[in-house]
């Protein structure tokens, strides 16, 4: 979506158009028109995006008369990109485009073909030599403790744990097999998730030994040989469901 966008602003004809993937706060100055595309997550927009904004504000960065339009596809609501327009118009006394170029679910052949007429009927705004696009503000640094995903993992291993502690308290007092038996597996699934969590965790922050080609065939083995076993138990179970 992004690159139709982009796309769709090259054909204004005299527009430098830059496409971009990451935007620094201090970008956002040298941009005579700003354009951001942006999913939306429970309603709001992802942090990345609002750590931009303030970034900006708060290292002063004037974007008063600049050209501002949003963009995004979204599942039930798509409140992000009318955020961001928000944020461009009220805090930044940009000139925004209104409403924002939206698409559901994911944008889609026809949602495509839209951009041009969305400049076509946008195109009386004065839009200067220069423009950024950016799909998705991602950093491309290294992560460390104070990154946001990394805060974030940490926070589900702490989850899982207490649900671990808090399900393996209440089965001392059940006597009945199969509540404890399912509430055990349940135990035992957050184990797992702790686990999985933490091995991304060190993946992200430390520097791992890589595997011999000799450990990575004996794991390609065992993995394989798990999903055998499982799709064999799924075909079983339907056959027996089918059955009776």
């Amino acid at each position: 979506m992004a690159k139709a966008v982009a796309e769709g602003a090259k054909n204004l004809g005299s527009a430098e158009v830059e496409l971009s993937y990451h935007v620094e706060a201090e970008d956002l100055a040298k941009f005579d028109a700003i354009l951001l595309g942006t999913p939306t997550y429970h309603h709001d927009m992802p942090m990345d995006m609002k750590k931009l904004f303030e970034e900006a504000a708060v290292k002063g960065i004037n974007l008063k008369g600049k050209i501002g339009a949003a963009f995004g596809s979204y599942g039930w609501s798509g409140e992000a990109p009318k955020l961001l327009l928000e944020i461009m118009k009220n805090k930044f006394e940009m000139q925004v485009t209104e409403p924002p170029l939206l698409a559901k679910i994911r944008a889609r052949r026809k949602d495509v073909e839209h951009v041009p007429r969305f400049w076509k009927a946008h195109s009386r705004n004065p839009y200067a030599s220069s423009l950024a696009c950016s799909r998705k503000r991602i950093r491309k640094v290294s992560l460390n403790s104070e990154n946001e995903l990394v805060k974030f993992i940490k926070w589900q291993i702490t989850v899982e744990k207490e649900i671990v502690d808090s399900l393996n308290k209440g089965l001392v007092d059940i006597n009945n097999p199969a509540v404890k038996g399912v509430l055990k597996g349940i135990s035992l699934d957050s184990t797992k998730h702790a686990e999985l969590y933490a091995s991304a965790l060190t993946l992200l922050t430390k520097v791992s030994q890589a595997l011999t080609q000799e450990n990575l065939d004996a794991q390609r083995a065992l993995v394989e040989k798990h999903i055998q076993l499982e799709a064999e138990l799924i075909k079983k179970n339907r056959e027996d469901y089918a059955y009776h």
